[in-house]
């Protein structure tokens, strides 16, 4: 708006001198007609310009305003980037103070310092966990059902997701006992959706993946598949010799080894 402005303010001085100039130049003489036409036109055209620039200037100045409006607002957008400016010492202190009075965001922060001191000490966490969750007996009700879901999925998360991938041995045994408490958390949740049921079949389903790399006592192994087989009231051990299949194969193919030794 502002360039517009003095665009047409110098064209318009400009234009000014010039006929002040003609009426110098042609003093006590009468001006032409066509002179008088043509200086006219010339005004009128230059003005007509200066009015389209600073219509343009005008018209741009809100898109440009809305541009840095929207800057502004990305800076104010509540993502990782933007939290990360914050710095480490400020981000530690709003978790402090958000996780006051919620023991789901305080078991949350603890798994994760737990995870930085090593896979041995979030396995120690997560033991803690399932067994307190076990230990429970009260009725989940609607409102508590969403804050249990996500925290068996975080168990299953630290599991498979952290503790496999440097011990397998471990994170096969707390595998088994987080399908082990299918039975106890089935009793006390409504799960007409399915969803448990759908965190637990998600989980067994890692055995193939984890057991193969584990330190496994074979004959441990198919004492418990056995067991686990016995025991499988609500469908939470489906499938798991086909799932530890390579396992038990390997199992048997060492004790007729062993066997024939003797």
């Amino acid at each position: 708006m502002h360039h517009g402005v003095v665009l047409f303010v110098e064209t318009f001085a400009a234009k000014c001198l010039e006929c002040r100039h003609s009426q110098v130049s042609y003093q006590g003489q009468r001006p032409n007609a066509v002179t008088t036409v043509s200086t006219t036109a010339q005004l009128g055209h230059s003005n007509a310009a200066s009015s389209g620039a600073l219509r343009q200037s005008q018209a741009t100045l809100p898109f440009q305003s809305m541009g840095c409006q929207k800057d502004h607002m990305s800076k104010k957008t509540l993502n990782s980037e933007n939290l990360a400016a914050l710095g480490a010492e400020r981000l530690a202190e709003l978790l402090i103070e958000v996780s006051t009075g919620s023991a789901e965001i305080k078991r949350r922060l603890r798994l994760e310092i737990s995870h930085s001191l090593g896979s041995a000490e979030l396995a120690r966490e997560v033991r803690k966990r399932l067994a307190t969750l076990r230990k429970s007996k009260s009725y989940v009700g609607w409102r508590r059902r969403k804050a249990l879901l996500r925290d068996l999925n975080i168990q299953t998360e630290m599991i498979i997701e952290k503790i496999a991938s440097d011990d397998p041995t471990e994170a096969c045994e707390l595998l088994w006992q987080f399908i082990d408490l299918a039975p106890s958390i089935y009793e006390r949740v409504d799960d007409s959706r399915g969803e448990v049921r759908d965190i637990f079949r998600s989980a067994l389903s890692r055995f193939q993946d984890i057991a193969p790399r584990a330190a496994l006592n074979t004959h441990t192994l198919a004492a418990r598949v056995w067991e686990a087989c016995l025991n499988n009231d609500y469908g939470q051990f489906d499938g798991i010799i086909g799932l530890l299949a390579v396992c038990l194969l390997y199992t048997s193919d060492a004790a007729d080894e062993r066997s024939s030794v003797d």
